[in-house]
């Protein structure tokens, strides 16, 4: 013991990936062992699910990175139904908004192509058009590897070409019509996805250069029958939809 009536003693400590362990060992007036003060130990969670042993992060990640894209994704419909108000291609009553959202996207998107729609009609095309924007990769060089995503783009871009569609919007029209009725005389909405399932045995999934196509068309065909839709306008709105 100290003179200052205070014990001498040593502090042992071992550190493991999920634990800390501790021991204060009192020591002698030589500072040889000659007792134990106290000890313990304490026990952390591994941070890994106990199922499946991925670490907790990258669960929790995964649902940060949804968050982020659901705000961005609806950030940007605000901004092009914002843009397409001032525009006045879109109503600002919405009784007469609701009554255009009634309308089919499908078949507007492939009629849009040959014969001219009411500004409200194209407005609905663009918006449905801009939901879906496609996969477009972060990387410069696309890997040769074959994933859910390039399988689900490969029987998107054979549908395509079997059925000589011009556009995304106008593949989507003719699926739409083979797609068997309800018993409420409905008919069920295309999804896109690139996981396979009983419901969807064959995924599809767009790649983002395949609507910006779509637009480009649909864009160069409505603007020779109404001249209010300008390049500006065009630029605007393109940049709206798909800049990221």
């Amino acid at each position: 013991m100290l003179e200052n009536g205070k014990k001498n003693y040593r502090l042992g400590i071992d550190m493991g990936s999920t634990s800390l362990g501790w021991c204060m060992i009192e020591l002698d007036a030589e500072n040889q062992p000659c007792g134990i003060i106290n000890m313990g130990v304490r026990i952390f969670p591994d941070g890994r699910d106990a199922q499946s042993k991925e670490p907790l992060a990258v669960a929790r990640r995964g649902y940060r990175s949804q968050r982020k894209n659901l705000d961005r994704y609806l950030y940007r419909m605000k901004r092009l139904i914002d843009y397409l108000t001032e525009i006045d291609l879109l109503s600002m009553d919405e009784q007469r908004r609701a009554e255009v959202f009634k309308l089919n996207p499908y078949q507007l998107r492939a009629k849009a192509l040959d014969e001219k729609l009411e500004p409200a009609e194209f407005a609905r095309a663009i918006i449905h058009l801009a939901k879906r924007r496609g996969f477009r990769s972060n990387r410069k060089v696309m890997s040769d590897k074959k994933t859910a995503y390039t399988e689900a783009i490969a029987n998107l871009e054979a549908g395509l070409t079997n059925t000589n569609a011009r556009t995304l919007g106008e593949y989507l029209w003719l699926r739409f019509q083979e797609t068997p009725e309800n018993k409420n005389h409905l008919r069920k909405p295309i999804k896109f996805r690139y996981e396979k399932s009983t419901e969807s045995p064959d995924p599809i999934f767009p790649l983002r250069e395949m609507v910006e196509h779509e637009f480009n068309l649909l864009w160069e065909s409505q603007s020779r029958y109404n001249p209010s839709l300008t390049a500006d306008h065009r630029d605007c709105i393109r940049s709206i939809i798909f800049h990221q």
